[in-house]
């Protein structure tokens, strides 16, 4: 089974950053954005 959708943790700059490289590599990202700051949407 080849992975397509990576959910993302922790979306701070880091995890943004890897969501970014994962993207560009042609995988899908999700994340919870419930609850979290504007500043960290």
């Amino acid at each position: 089974m080849q992975i397509k959708t990576v959910g993302i943790l922790s979306l701070g700059n880091m995890g943004q950053a890897i969501a970014a490289v994962l993207n560009q590599n042609g995988l899908k990202t999700i994340a919870a954005l419930d609850d979290r700051s504007p500043r960290t949407q």
